[in-house]
């Protein structure tokens, strides 16, 4: 703002006569320096200002995310923690898994066609099992009380190793899974079976992949996966010598590194 405008608002503001000074340099000299410098808001004031409330924005932006991150997990782990496939499980069983809580997450989202999103989440047991839930479109767990699909009961497991002991009950291959059901037949689709599990995470593998179907999935921390494949006959038993699935592992470098059926391929 010039100073020819700045005195005509206050004469505006003081309309009182004005009186002639008498002195027209030394008014000059007066209406014509700067202005105290100390009146004056310094721009980096208003940088550093404005700088602080983006931090600040971010900052809240940053705390909304992981709270909501958090209250998503939080569901897993309350679900881990009652671990419903080892409810009838004696202290001392090998079925009495506990979660490692910090161990949480989402380890993996999959599309079913003509159904929507459903959500594998994993974690770590102190007794060096794994913990395994499939959540569903509606935000609930596949194969508890009241949900619409069946299978196996979410919870935390022990390993086949574990199982064993020395009673060699499983084929120990590298690979620990199991399955449950998504039918999408009402809304024009199919009838899916969603595989999750770990692979050994000594194998360090990168994806598995389902040699009879084609599906195929990355491998969440080098140990969990999970594989949505659909079931043309879901009522059908299926007779040995064959199989609903042959999982095939394989590392970073594209080499196997475990095999379900490793005769058959």
């Amino acid at each position: 703002m010039n100073t020819e405008i700045s005195m005509e608002r206050l004469r505006r503001a003081n309309p009182v006569a004005t009186r002639d000074t008498g002195d027209p340099a030394l008014f000059a000299t007066i209406v014509g320096d700067p202005g105290d410098r100390r009146l004056a808001r310094r721009p980096s004031m208003i940088h550093r200002r404005k700088g602080a409330q983006r931090l600040a924005i971010a900052a809240a932006v940053l705390a909304f995310g992981a709270g909501a991150a958090w209250a998503a997990a939080d569901g897993a782990l309350e679900l881990f923690s009652a671990n419903p496939q080892g409810r009838d499980a004696g202290p001392a069983s090998v079925w009495n898994q506990d979660v490692v809580p910090a161990s949480v997450a989402r380890a993996a989202m999959l599309t079913i066609p003509q159904y929507g999103t459903v959500r594998f989440w994993y974690a770590e047991a102190r007794q060096g099992g794994w913990c395994g839930a499939v959540q569903l479109r509606d935000g609930s767990w596949a194969a508890t009380k009241g949900s619409e699909s069946g299978g196996t009961a979410p919870g935390c497991y022990p390993t086949r190793e574990q199982v064993n002991g020395n009673d060699p009950v499983y084929v120990i291959n590298g690979f620990d899974y199991y399955d449950v059901e998504v039918d999408a037949r009402e809304r024009g689709g199919s009838f899916w079976r969603v595989y999750y599990g770990v692979v050994s995470p000594e194998l360090r593998a990168a994806r598995v992949v389902d040699a009879i179907s084609g599906a195929r999935a990355h491998v969440f921390r080098g140990t969990a996966f999970a594989l949505a494949i659909p079931d043309a006959d879901p009522d059908r038993a299926v007779p040995a010598p064959h199989y609903a699935t042959h999982l095939v592992a394989y590392d970073a470098a594209g080499r196997i590194v475990a095999d379900e059926h490793p005769g058959d391929r």
